[in-house]
C-alpha cells in the first residue's frame, strides 16, 4: 500500500486510499471486527494485529518509528536529501510490517502463496477481492502465551519495558539529531552571519585600487581605439532614483552556508542610506534560505527599499531559475513594474565563464530539451545573450557576482546591453561582493556616475576579504570594471591576429609552438581554461621573438587597448592579472567541445576557426603519441578526437618530432637529465616529476611536483631529495598547481587527498609561503580549505571552499598500483589526522624515513600538451644527520 502511495502523485493520493477502505470494510465485515475502523488504514491495521498476531507491538514498534520518522522528515523540508532519505527508511519498516500483515491475512482467508503476494504488490485491488469474494474467514491458531511464575513474569516485563525505553530513546535521539544537523546548524549559521555583519560594517571604499590613469600612458584609451558606440547613459547628474534588478539563485551556497543571506543584508543595509535606490529582487533555487521573509524551496520576487525588504509576487513551486525564459520574464516584468531614471542588472550564484555560463538551481534542476541532449545545468551563454536581447533594456550596468565571468568574448556579448561590466576573472570567495558601501553611496546619490560606482565596489572588495583574513592581502581575489564601449574595438584587434595566425600555424610548427609557449606562460585561473589577455599577450610578444604571429607593435597597441578598457581592478590581485579574461582552451581538450558550442551559437567566427585548427593540432600530436607509444600511461590519457565536429583534419603529419617513450635519463650533478635530442627540447615547455614509494602491497602514489633539481646545459634536471610534503607530520600525497607571483615572491599551490570523517572523499588545498628568486629558505605552507570530491566536476564554480570544523578526523588517501601501472587499491597510510579547537593544520617538506625506498620519473610536457615520462629512477632513502 505504501508502493502505491511513493510511485503516485500525491493528487492522485484519494483514488488507492478510498479503494483500500472499502476493501478494508469488508475485509473486517467478514472478520467481526469495527467496521468503522476503515476510514483510517492505520486503525484498520492494529485492530486486524490483534487477532493475527500474539502481541500487539508487532503493530505498535513499526508504526511508532515510521510516524518518528516521517514527523521529522515533514519538519526537516520536504525536499532536502535527509527528509527523502528519512522517508524512504520509514516506507520500509512499515512496510516490512504490512508484508507480514498481508501474509497472514492471507493465510486465514486460506489463500494460496500467489494471492498473498498479490496482496502485498498491489493490497488495493486484493483486498476487495478477499473482502468481496466467497472465501471465508478461519481465525488463525496462535500460540499460547507461556506462563512464567510471578517473579518471573515481573523480571521480563521490566527487561520488555527496557528494551522498548532503549528503543524509544535511541529513535528520539537519532530524530534529534537530524533535526539538530538541519535547524540548530542553520542557527548556527544566523550566528555567524550575524557576527559578519558586525565585521562587515567597518568596511568602507578607498583609494585602494588601480584605475586606468594608474597603468596606461596618459590615462586614456590611444587616439586609434574608436569606440563602438556612445554610451547610453553619458550622463547621469539629473538621475532621481535608480533599481537594481538582481537575479538571485541562491543555490547550495544558500542552502549550506548562507552566503547570499548576507549579501541581501548588506543590500538592505545599503537601501537604508537613502530612498533613492530599490533592488528588485528575484530569489529561489536554493532549499533553505536565512533571510526572514523568503521561505525554504520557494520562488519569488521581492522588493528593497528604506532597508525594508518586501515580498512582492509569489512565483510556482516549479519554476527553475536557470532557464533562460525565467531570467527573461524577470527582466521585462522588473522594467515595466518599476519606473526609474537608471537601471543595472546583477545576477548572483556560481559562474564558469563564457564557456558554461552561469547559475544552478539546486531545487528545480534544468532538464535538457530532449534525451540525446547532453547540457549542464544551468544558463549557458547563449541563454544569457538571448534572454537580454528578447527583453531589449539598456542597463547602466551589467554585473556577475559569481565566479569566473570577466572575459572578453561575455563582455562582447553583453555590449549591445550596457555601458559597463563589472565581473570576476577568476573563481569569487565565499562571500562575493559587498553591497554596502557602493550602492549605499547610490541610494544616497543616484546622480552618481558608474565609473565613480564602480570604484567603490572594487575598492571595497579588497577591503572585505582583508577584514575577513585578519588585513593579509588576498592576490587571487578579482574584480574589475569593464567600459562595454571598447571591448568591441579590442575584441576586433585580438581577432585579426588570431585570423592571421591560423594560415601562418597551418604551415609552421614554430609559429604553433610560440602560441603554445605564450599561452603556457600566461596566467591562467582556476578552471585553466581562461587566461588574462594582457599576460597572454606580454607571454606571446616574449615567445614571438621573430615576429611571426604578429609586430610588437601591433601586441603593444592591442595590450594597450586591453588596459583602456579596464576602468577599474582592485589592487590585491597577484601579478598577471589585468582585469580582463580570455577563454582559451589548453590543458584539457575535453572542454573545448562546450567552447565550441558556445563560439558557434554567438558567430564568434574567427575565434572558432581559430581554436578548431589550434585544438586540432594539438588533438592530432595527442593521437599520434598515443597510436606511436606502448605505454600505459599515455594509453590512459589518449582521447580520439576526429569524430568531434570542431576537429580539423590534415594535420596527422604536422609535426615530424620523434615521440619519445620511457626517455632514457643519465646521471648529472647528483639528479638526472633526460635524454632528448636539441630538436625535441626546443618543444617542451615544464618538466615535473611524478613519485612512488615502494611499499609491499606495490607502487603508492606520492603524486608530483615541479622538478628544481637544477640545470645541465640549460635544462632542467630530475630528481627527489628525501624530503615529502607531510601534513601535521604525516605523509601526504600531494600534487602541485600553478603558482602565482605577489609582491612578496612567488607563491606555491597544491592539493593533498584524504578522506574526512570516514566517508567523505576530499581535496585538501594548499599554499605555501611566498618564495623569493634563490633565497634557499624552507618555506611552511597552510591549508586554505577543502572541497568534496563529488563536487570535482564543476568545483571551479565554487564560492570559496569549506573549512574544518574542531575534532574532523583527516584520514591521508593514497593510490596504490603494481608493477604494470594497474591501480589495485585506493588506501590510508599513517595515523589520521584530528582537527583541534584551533583549527590549525601544518604543512612542511619532513625527511621520508630511513631505507625508504622511491620510484620517481620525469614528466615533459610539450608545446602539444603531450606528457612524455622518462623511464623509472629508482632510489633508496639513506641515513644522514638530519633524520
Amino acid at each position: 500500500m505504501l508502493l502505491t502511495y511513493f510511485l503516485m502523485t500525491p493528487n492522485l493520493w484519494p483514488v488507492p486510499w478510498l479503494l483500500q477502505s472499502l476493501g478494508y470494510f469488508f475485509v473486517l465485515k467478514k472478520m467481526g471486527l469495527r467496521r468503522w475502523t476503515c476510514i483510517v488504514p492505520f486503525l484498520a491495521e492494529r485492530e486486524m494485529t490483534g487477532v493475527l498476531f500474539e502481541r500487539m507491538r508487532v503493530f505498535y514498534r513499526p508504526f511508532i518509528v515510521a510516524a518518528a520518522l516521517m514527523g521529522t522528515a515533514y519538519y526537516i523540508g520536504p525536499s532536502s536529501s535527509w527528509a527523502i532519505a528519512l522517508r524512504l527508511v520509514s516506507f520500509v519498516v512499515y512496510g516490512v510490517y504490512l508484508c507480514r500483515l498481508c501474509w497472514r491475512l492471507g493465510r486465514s482467508f486460506g489463500k494460496n502463496v500467489f494471492f498473498r503476494f498479490g496482496m502485498m504488490l498491489f493490497p488495493c485491488l486484493f483486498l476487495l477481492i478477499l473482502g468481496l469474494g466467497r472465501s471465508r474467514y478461519t481465525r488463525p491458531r496462535l500460540r499460547p502465551v507461556k506462563q512464567h511464575s510471578l517473579p518471573v513474569t515481573i523480571l521480563l516485563n521490566v527487561l520488555h519495558f527496557l528494551i522498548s525505553a532503549v528503543e524509544l530513546g535511541l529513535l528520539i535521539l537519532f530524530c534529534f539529531f537530524v533535526i539538530y544537523a538541519k535547524r540548530a546548524f542553520p542557527f548556527m549559521i544566523r550566528m555567524d552571519l550575524a557576527d559578519k555583519r558586525e565585521k562587515f560594517s567597518v568596511i568602507k571604499s578607498n583609494d585602494h585600487f588601480y584605475s586606468r590613469e594608474d597603468l596606461i600612458e596618459g590615462g586614456s584609451p590611444s587616439e586609434d581605439l574608436t569606440p563602438s558606440r556612445e554610451h547610453f547613459f553619458p550622463d547621469h547628474s539629473n538621475d532621481q532614483n535608480a533599481v537594481v534588478l538582481a537575479y538571485v539563485i541562491g543555490a547550495d551556497l544558500e542552502g549550506n552556508r548562507g552566503l547570499c543571506s548576507a549579501n541581501i543584508q548588506q543590500m538592505i543595509d545599503a537601501t537604508s542610506q537613502g530612498d533613492k535606490l530599490t533592488f528588485v529582487m528575484e530569489a529561489g533555487g536554493a532549499d533553505r534560505w536565512f533571510t526572514d521573509g523568503i521561505a525554504y524551496n520557494s520562488y519569488g520576487r521581492y522588493e528593497i527599499k528604506n532597508g525594508q525588504l518586501k515580498k512582492v509576487e509569489a512565483l510556482p513551486d516549479d519554476t527553475c531559475m536557470s532557464e533562460e525564459k525565467t531570467l527573461e520574464d524577470f527582466i521585462r516584468w522588473g522594467r515595466e513594474n518599476y519606473e526609474a531614471d537608471r537601471y543595472m542588472l546583477v545576477l548572483w550564484d556560481h559562474g564558469g565563464g563564457f564557456m558554461y555560463g552561469y547559475g544552478v538551481d539546486e531545487v528545480n534542476t534544468r532538464k535538457p530539451e530532449n534525451e540525446e541532449e547532453e547540457s549542464l545545468p544551468l544558463l549557458n551563454s547563449t541563454d544569457i545573450i538571448t534572454a537580454l536581447k528578447n527583453c531589449d533594456v539598456k542597463f547602466d550596468l551589467i554585473g556577475f557576482d559569481a565566479c569566473l565571468m570577466q572575459d572578453i568574448e561575455l563582455a562582447v556579448a553583453m555590449e549591445p546591453y550596457a555601458d559597463y561590466y563589472l565581473a570576476s576573472e577568476e573563481t569569487e570567495p565565499s562571500y562575493g561582493w559587498f553591497y554596502t558601501a557602493g550602492f549605499g553611496k547610490l541610494a544616497e546619490d543616484p546622480a552618481l556616475s558608474t565609473e565613480e560606482f564602480g570604484r567603490m565596489m572594487v575598492s571595497s572588495y579588497d577591503q572585505l576579504y582583508r577584514t575577513m583574513n585578519n588585513g593579509d592581502p588576498q592576490p587571487e581575489n578579482t574584480l574589475s570594471l569593464v567600459d562595454l564601449t571598447l571591448v568591441k574595438p579590442v575584441y576586433e584587434q585580438l581577432m585579426t591576429i588570431m585570423s592571421g595566425a591560423v594560415s601562418k600555424m597551418k604551415d609552421d610548427p614554430e609559429v604553433f609552438a610560440n602560441i603554445s609557449a605564450a599561452r603556457s606562460g600566461a596566467y591562467s585561473f582556476y578552471d585553466m581554461e581562461q587566461t588574462d589577455l594582457v599576460s597572454f599577450l606580454t607571454s606571446l610578444k616574449k615567445a614571438d621573438y621573430k615576429q611571426e604571429v604578429a609586430s610588437d607593435e601591433d601586441i603593444d597597441r592591442l595590450t594597450d587597448a586591453v588596459k583602456a578598457c579596464v576602468v577599474y581592478r582592485n589592487k590585491d590581485s597577484a601579478e598577471g592579472i589585468n582585469g580582463l579574461a580570455a577563454d582559451f582552451p589548453y590543458d584539457s581538450l575535453e572542454t573545448y567541445s562546450s567552447e565550441y558550442e558556445q563560439l558557434k551559437a554567438v558567430e564568434y567566427a574567427d575565434e572558432e576557426e581559430f581554436f578548431n585548427n589550434f585544438c586540432s593540432i594539438m588533438a592530432s600530436q595527442q593521437m599520434r603519441q598515443t597510436e606511436e607509444s606502448d605505454s600505459l600511461f599515455n594509453r590512459l590519457l589518449s582521447y580520439d578526437y576526429s569524430n568531434e565536429e570542431w576537429y580539423v583534419k590534415g594535420f596527422e603529419d604536422y609535426d615530424t618530432t620523434n615521440v619519445f617513450v620511457d626517455i632514457p635519463v643519465k646521471e648529472a650533478g647528483g639528479a638526472y637529465l633526460a635524454d632528448l635530442p636539441e630538436k625535441t627540447w626546443d618543444t617542451v615547455l615544464s618538466v615535473s616529476t611524478i613519485a612512488y614509494m615502494v611499499t609491499d602491497d606495490g607502487l603508492m602514489y606520492l603524486g608530483n611536483e615541479y622538478s628544481d633539481a637544477g640545470e645541465s646545459d640549460g635544462h632542467p634536471l630530475i630528481g627527489l631529495d628525501d624530503k615529502w610534503v607531510h601534513l601535521n607530520g604525516q605523509l601526504a600525497c600531494y600534487e602541485t598547481e600553478e603558482p602565482y607571483e605577489t609582491e612578496d615572491g612567488l607563491v606555491y599551490k597544491g592539493t593533498i587527498r584524504a578522506r574526512l570523517n570516514d566517508y567523505e572523499d576530499i581535496t585538501i588545498h594548499v599554499e605555501w609561503d611566498p618564495v623569493k628568486d634563490d633565497s634557499g629558505e624552507a618555506v611552511s605552507g597552510h591549508v586554505t580549505g577543502y572541497s568534496k570530491d563529488r563536487d570535482r566536476e564543476f568545483f571551479f564554480m565554487k564560492k570559496g571552499l569549506e573549512q574544518f570544523r574542531t575534532g574532523d578526523k583527516i584520514e591521508l588517501m593514497f593510490d596504490v598500483y603494481d608493477e604494470e601501472g594497474k591501480l589495485m587499491d585506493y588506501i590510508s597510510y599513517g595515523k589520521p589526522v584530528t582537527v583541534l579547537s584551533d583549527g590549525r593544520l601544518t604543512v612542511s617538506d619532513q625527511p621520508l624515513k630511513e631505507g625508504t625506498e622511491l620510484e620517481y620519473y620525469g614528466i615533459l610536457t610539450d608545446v602539444y600538451q603531450r606528457e612524455l615520462m622518462t623511464e623509472a629512477i629508482r632510489e633508496k632513502i639513506s641515513g644522514s644527520e638530519n633524520k
